[in-house]
């Protein structure tokens, strides 16, 4: 299976066995420099293949990188930070999209291994994941990307308060909901302002993260919005 054994895995299309050549050559370099270069290669050639609709070859690679970008135990940190580039220049677009989607898969595996790419990537795909959650009108989907949002922890707070800040009514309470739920306290004072400025459901909505995060600050506000 590709999410279990990205470098194993047979390819769908020919034209993909040069890249899992190159990831496997990736995987086995120890060459910081040489390192670099073929991560440029193996970004290249899943992009090419991705454009061409060949989303299986997007995902092995991202799974590839996001493993290493990760691994502190073998890789050096001029690697890691090589292949965390290589995910930020392949997570975006059609590749995205298509790990977002194996996110909500329905297959508990696949939708982990995901997640765990998606939560390497951090801050880097959280406001595209607040966008997918946004317009999601499936049940099912929504808690899973829910899920995802969570599992970043701290690495959505500037999405979040964007969103609270500037986004749709929509987004904003969607933004609200999911303050509550990571309980970042980072997040006390665009709650605050949402409270105070904001329309009764919003600032209702604003209140109750504020009651969940619970810590000094958060109840702090919550006595200056209630007496105001």
């Amino acid at each position: 299976r590709l999410d279990d054994a990205p470098l194993d895995a047979d390819p769908k299309v020919a034209s993909a066995l040069e890249l899992v050549e190159r990831l496997r050559e990736l995987t086995e370099c120890d060459d910081d420099h040489r390192y670099r270069d073929l991560v440029g290669q193996v970004v290249y050639g899943a992009q090419e293949l991705v454009a061409q609709g060949v989303a299986d070859e997007g995902y092995r690679t991202l799974l590839v990188l996001a493993t290493h970008a990760g691994d502190d135990a073998k890789r050096s940190f001029a690697q890691r930070e090589s292949a965390s580039e290589g995910l930020t220049q392949l997570a975006h677009g059609a590749a995205l999209d298509d790990l977002m989607a194996r996110a909500c898969d329905p297959s508990a595996d696949t939708s982990l291994h995901a997640t765990g790419i998606l939560r390497e990537l951090g801050s880097r795909c959280a406001a595209r994941v607040l966008d997918r959650l946004e317009v999601e009108m499936d049940s099912e989907r929504r808690e899973r990307l829910t899920g995802v949002m969570l599992a970043m922890g701290e690495e959505v707070a500037p999405a979040l308060a964007e969103a609270i800040a500037a986004g749709s009514k929509r987004r904003q309470r969607l933004a609200l909901r999911l303050a509550g739920e990571t309980q970042n306290p980072r997040l006390v004072p665009n709650l605050r302002e949402a409270m105070l400025d904001g329309h009764d459901e919003v600032a209702r909505e604003a209140a109750h993260a504020l009651l969940r995060i619970g810590d000094v600050s958060s109840l702090e506000a919550l006595a200056e919005g209630l007496t105001s």
